[in-house]
């Protein structure tokens, strides 16, 4: 070997052998230990606090002495940007480090100080770091601190996973009184409580306080269904706020939550009623054929009430309308002749309306005056009433008031209570003909009452010329020939709601005939039903009475027997039934957000079904308002994007079979209203010919673009009101689901403090890459040896 190739070999081991020990004592030196009985905690762990302060213990582990010089805290996706140097502390050994930094940085999650002089430390040295100021972030996440020394080289490192507790979240918050004088509070918590409370006022103040010993808690899925009752003393609104819904980390999910109910523990009634004249003669016509109906609690607040009074289909085409006139609160609308509720499509009712603003409730006469033209036939006719009132909703009573057209008995009986009051006027207990309104007194010689000299009422003892009167009545002409056989008296057998898919219907059976059936129906509709209403077959076992109710409807049918008679063969009545017609399928309100994560800009989707209850059926969308939950402006969601009708992207109305029947959306002439927490949509400059007409079944289907999703995930209520033209409202409210698209990633890596470039993970790290350097310059340096050597 020569002497040339001897050199350049000595100077590649050299090399090599430079390399390697530089290389192995950086590597060596600056390897991170881990440290033991580590920890990073915050002193409060909710979703979103701020100005919690984070400790980091540990013990450092050392093969020999090392400095300390260097601290970087990685806290993201915590925001630790407001740290300032004032809220940080160091302890080493147990003692505070209280000389300074002489660098400090802290930008989005991390925090990076320098000594201002280094601390030694040897192995099982306590190191504590204290960060406070920073935000919690609204999930679980991993944190991290690395300790340096003179040379920024880091040697020890604490690793640990911080848990976030999630406050609960509150939907379906409602107060409701579910009977008599009780205030119930319900609402959904996404997980359980430990603490809830809920303030009870009225218009006096707190009434009470209830708290979670006062709930029911019922796990639901995975969804806790809490709900209190309480038993008020008297009637009036109650206002119940949710101010406490903790669980058991003390995160609390209230957000001011409140709701009201007004209790009013006598609701309105029809409680009697009266016809004057009482008796007429077949083929006669009255020109002032009075009907009146005896109201109590009825609402005195101001707003409109409405009454109907529905005679017999039979006097149909028969009856024409002169005034309508009360005893209390003014007529605001004039009596009409209109189909009324029973909507059998033939005009027979008296409808008018009448409002007092006394407060309260008020008791008080309504009557009508018509005109009727009495068939040939002889027939006792039945006269309904209905009250629809403006707090208490509807009421109906039949046979309030009948008419006796028949030969046999002249002065037949006129109604439930009164005698004659037919006009509404103030009224004594003993008046029996005050037909103009006027004052009565006790002892009038036509009244009904006792001691009456021709009256009708059944508790007349002395009545001179009554027919329907009782005990010790010495004359009239009500009695029937002895010899006469007398009709059977009819036998219920059978009483039945019955349904064939969603046309209800009424039966009723008997053992033998019947020429006189009261019957009510109350649910999604109303119906007072009379024996004109029944179609008739006979059977080997009796009669079979069918009513049609409704068709095309869903809910729950009430219904009662009130009277069933042959003549004057009076039935047991009294029976009653109820029958539930399913919902259709898609009868349930749903919201999507598109795509659902958090913080995106989406497009919310919601669909409202129309049921076959609902006030807009057969009417035409004038106005939709999609509000937003104050929670989700709350969480930083925003629907200030929407602003004109290009942010509307679809507005239809889909029948039950799917087919859309109406589309909108885009350019369409929607106007678009955007105030606190709705979004609010005007249909009064779209073409009418355009306008959709909403009918049982369908769904309105309608799309915002773009809104802005809430920062944290969770379920937000959302509430559609529609309107239509004639100023009838649907509500309906479904949950938008937000949700994070993927876990939190890891920690950032540490960054410089001049906000320079990441370096890289742990699989890069300096020390590695300074290894790899200085090995390929050596191996640079033998190549040129070698080369030098060839030349």
């Amino acid at each position: 070997m020569s002497n040339a190739t001897q050199k350049a070999r000595a100077l590649a081991l050299s090399a090599l052998l430079i390399a390697s020990v530089v290389a192995g004592s950086v590597a060596f030196s600056g390897a991170a230990a881990a440290a033991t009985n580590t920890s990073i905690t915050p002193d409060d762990n909710g979703s979103g606090a701020s100005n919690v302060t984070y400790t980091a213990d540990g013990n450092v582990e050392l093969n020999n002495q090392d400095t300390l010089q260097h601290v970087d805290v990685h806290l993201g996706p915590a925001d630790a940007s407001d740290v300032g140097e004032s809220d940080v502390q160091l302890y080493v050994d147990g003692n505070e480090y209280t000389d300074g930094f002489s660098q400090f940085s802290s930008s989005g999650g991390t925090v990076e100080f320098k000594l201002g002089n280094s601390r030694s430390l040897s192995d099982g040295d306590p190191v504590r770091v204290v960060v406070g100021n920073v935000t919690n972030p609204s999930d679980d996440f991993d944190a991290n601190l690395t300790l340096h020394d003179t040379s920024d080289v880091q040697f020890e490192e604490y690793n640990d996973t911080v848990d976030i507790g999630t406050a609960p979240i509150i939907t379906d918050y409602a107060v409701t009184n579910p009977a008599d004088r009780n205030v119930s509070v319900s609402f959904n918590a996404s997980q359980e409580l430990a603490n809830i409370t809920v303030d009870l006022s009225d218009s006096n103040g707190t009434v009470t306080t209830l708290t979670e010993g006062d709930f029911s808690a019922t796990n639901q899925s995975g969804t806790w269904a809490y709900e209190a009752t309480y038993a008020a003393a008297s009637d009036g609104t109650y206002t119940a706020t949710l101010t406490e819904a903790e669980d058991a980390d003390d995160n609390d999910g209230a957000d001011g939550e409140s709701d009201s109910v007004t209790l009013d523990g006598t609701p309105a009634a029809i409680v009697g009623g009266c016809s004057s004249p009482s008796s007429v003669t077949p083929g006669e016509t009255v020109n002032n054929q009075k009907v009146c109906a005896k109201l109590s609690n009825v609402s005195a607040d101001g707003d409109t009430d409405w009454h109907y009074v529905e005679f017999p289909d039979s006097l149909a085409g028969n009856v024409s309308v002169n005034s309508a006139n009360t005893s209390g609160p003014s007529v605001t609308s004039s009596a009409e002749l209109v189909e009324g509720y029973d909507d059998d499509g033939t005009d027979e009712t008296v409808k008018f309306a009448t409002s007092s603003d006394a407060g309260g409730d008020i008791d008080f006469h309504a009557a009508v005056d018509v005109s009727v033209a009495y068939p040939s036939s002889e027939e006792v006719y039945s006269v309904d009433a209905q009250l629809v009132d403006s707090e208490d909703g509807s009421v109906t009573r039949s046979g309030v008031a009948t008419i006796d057209a028949t030969t046999d008995d002249s002065e037949g009986g006129s109604g439930d209570d009164d005698t004659s009051d037919s006009d509404g006027g103030d009224s004594d207990d003993d008046d029996t003909s005050d037909s103009d309104g006027g004052d009565s007194d006790d002892d009038d010689s036509g009244g009904s009452d006792d001691d009456d000299s021709g009256g009708s009422d059944d508790d007349d003892t002395d009545d001179s010329g009554g027919s329907d009167s009782d005990d010790d009545d010495s004359g009239g002409s009500g009695s029937t020939d002895p010899s006469a056989s007398e009709p059977p008296e009819p036998t219920v057998t059978g009483f039945d709601l019955v349904a064939d898919d969603r046309d209800v219907d009424l039966v009723v059976r008997t053992d033998s005939p019947a020429d006189r059936i009261n019957a009510t129906v109350d649910g999604p509709v109303d119906r007072a039903l009379t024996r004109s209403d029944f179609g008739a077959n006979q059977t080997d076992n009796g009669s079979v009475y069918v009513a049609d109710v409704e068709t095309n409807v869903s809910g729950t049918f009430e219904s009662e027997l009130h009277a069933i008679a042959n003549g004057d063969a009076e039935a047991t009545a009294g029976q009653t039934d109820t029958l539930t017609v399913p919902l259709s399928d898609h009868d349930e309100a749903s919201a999507d957000a598109t795509p659902p994560w958090r913080e995106d800009q989406s497009a919310h989707t919601l669909r409202i079904p129309v049921g076959a209850d609902a006030g807009v059926a057969g009417e035409t969308l004038s106005s939709l308002e999609i509000e937003y939950s104050d929670r989700f402006l709350n969480r930083s969601g925003s629907i200030s994007s929407v602003s004109d009708d290009q942010n509307v992207a679809a507005l239809r109305v889909v029948n039950a079979s799917g087919t859309v029947k109406s589309e909108l959306g885009d350019t369409d002439a929607v106007t678009v209203n955007v105030a606190d927490d709705a979004v609010h949509l005007d249909l009064s400059d779209v073409d009418a010919s355009r306008k959709p007409t909403l009918e049982a079944g369908d769904r309105i289907v309608v799309r915002l673009r773009p809104v802005t999703n809430p920062a944290e995930t969770g379920h937000y209520e959302t509430t559609v009101d529609a309107e239509t033209a004639a100023g009838d409202g649907m509500t309906q409210s479904a949950q938008v689901n937000i949700r994070s698209q993927s876990s939190q990633s890891a920690p950032a890596d540490r960054q410089a403090l001049n906000d320079g470039p990441d370096t890289g993970s742990s699989s890069s790290s300096p020390q590695s890459m300074l290894f790899v350097v200085l090995a390929t310059l050596a191996l640079i340096g033998v190549g040129l040896v070698f080369r030098r050597q060839r030349d």
